[in-house]
């Protein structure tokens, strides 16, 4: 038998009918990259008559990738802090899981798979800068803590995503891990809620800020749309899903969240926009039905909250003078710190204040003047990482964003012109909704060094892969 130099992701080799081998020369094609240069597999299997692919994976990437579904389930579902104040104990699910994920992620050799890619070199670079900025922070110790939470809590999942979702039905069973996510957060907020001056927010843990709850959900939910309309559900599970979709656009909007509703607005636009004539039609149902149910519900503070975004005051008069000062005054504070920090950003453009010292430094600026600071964040991710991190470390931190889009957008226009790269179509689509929803979202958020970017780029790498050397290998 001749050499054969095996290939860590997918071996081609050809082999005949058990009871008709012929001499057929194999075809091994080179597997494409993000980077454009095809990685190059020497020798040549065993001529025969029939070609099938088989996949040659090490058993620590299968280990891995199961464990890395675990993990991100964990994450986007909340089951650690469900657990704690439900069961009355803490599994500690993401503390285990994640490193035993990142290690299976090292011993495979893959680790580094991400750098393949112009998003993993942009994003790497990006957090690189956030460790140069930190010896001009205007508090150093905050800062270190800061980035550590972001490289052991954030970072990870992107080198796990990229090294262990090597095929297509990897990137599948990862978009449906997070989609599960969703429904689970869904029907924990519908238990476990709570109403506070109309707001609809969970009673504990992370989602408890209506406006951190609204963003999740709008990060989330082209992925529950993937399972249901755009992958491989039952006609019975359909209805299901729609049920959940509908009642996810309603729990947005009953958040009150002006970000939420305009990021809502952005995946609603993508989706509709990117849809087949079909999947327009129950989008827009959809919408519709959940739109309806909330304005039916919404009162008070919640549409108070929503109209200031067309003026700065209200022309209801159902709110207490106390609810129409705090919505009015939360518009106006947001104002104040967006050109709070472009100020800062102007003052400190090549390392900013230190990441995550936004508020020390307006603090700082405010005593300086005889008053109290506001102690609170830039509400826009872009201004958050300027201020904090300079000009240079937006813009890395704006290119990961583009290339995310653009990456999958190119697949997206390709694949839809084949019927047979439906599903990679599919998967783009999803894939494009959630970071057009999450890019829109963040400007009115300061979510910057979460975990949101690192998984949903570390996503768009691995389907980039799998999904180019799907549609090459089929040519």
């Amino acid at each position: 038998m001749p050499d054969v130099d095996f290939d860590p992701y997918v071996i081609l080799i050809t082999m005949g009918r058990f009871n008709n081998l012929s001499a057929a020369p194999a075809v091994v094609k080179p597997e494409p990259s993000l980077s454009g240069l095809p990685r190059v597999i020497s020798g040549s299997p065993p001529a025969a008559a029939q070609r099938i692919v088989v996949r040659n994976y090490n058993p620590l990437q299968r280990a891995g990738f199961f464990l890395l579904l675990l993990y991100t389930f964990s994450l986007v579902s909340l089951v650690n802090e469900v657990t704690i104040n439900v069961l009355g104990f803490k599994p500690y699910a993401t503390i285990v899981v994640g490193p035993l994920a990142l290690l299976c992620a090292f011993a495979s050799g893959d680790i580094l798979r991400a750098l393949n890619s112009r998003i993993g070199l942009l994003l790497v670079a990006f957090s690189l800068w956030m460790l140069a900025t930190v010896p001009f922070s205007v508090w150093r110790t905050g800062s270190l803590q800061l980035l550590g939470d972001y490289f052991l809590k954030s970072l990870p999942i992107f080198f796990m995503t990229a090294a262990l979702a090597l095929r297509l039905q990897d990137c599948r069973r990862f978009i449906n891990t997070l989609g599960i996510g969703a429904i689970v957060i869904l029907l924990v907020a519908f238990r476990f809620s709570t109403v506070t001056q109309g707001r609809l927010a969970i009673s504990f843990g992370s989602f408890a800020n209506p406006n951190d709850l609204s963003t999740h959900l709008i990060v989330l939910l082209p992925f529950v749309f993937f399972m249901g309309f755009a992958g491989r559900s039952t006609v019975l599970a359909r209805p299901l899903i729609a049920i959940a979709l509908a009642g996810l656009v309603y729990t947005v909007l009953r958040t009150g969240s002006r970000s939420g509703f305009i990021g809502l607005v952005a995946v609603a636009l993508m989706l509709i926009v990117k849809a087949t004539p079909t999947q327009r039609v129950v989008l827009l149902l959809l919408f519709v039905i959940g739109s309806l149910a909330a304005v039916s519900i919404l009162r008070g503070v919640v549409v108070e909250r929503f109209a200031t975004l067309f003026s700065s005051s209200s022309e209801t008069g159902d709110l207490t003078a106390t609810q129409r000062l705090g919505t009015i005054g939360s518009n106006q504070g947001r104002i104040y710190l967006l050109k709070r920090s472009v100020q800062m950003t102007l003052s400190h453009p090549i390392f900013g204040v230190g990441p995550g010292q936004f508020e020390v430094a307006e603090n700082n600026r405010a005593k300086e003047r005889g008053k109290r600071g506001l102690w609170l964040g830039t509400h826009n991710s872009y201004t958050q990482v300027s201020s904090e991190t300079g000009i240079p470390g937006l813009i890395l931190f704006a290119s990961v964003l583009f290339w995310s889009l653009y990456v999958c957008n190119s697949i997206y226009r390709k694949a839809r012109r084949e019927a047979r790269f439906s599903e990679i179509a599919n998967m783009a689509f999803a894939i494009l909704a959630s970071l057009a929803g999450f890019s829109v979202n963040i400007f009115f958020s300061h979510i910057a060094y979460s975990y949101y970017l690192p998984m949903l780029a570390g996503l768009t790498v691995a389907f980039a892969l799998a999904a180019r050397k799907e549609m090459n290998e089929a040519v």
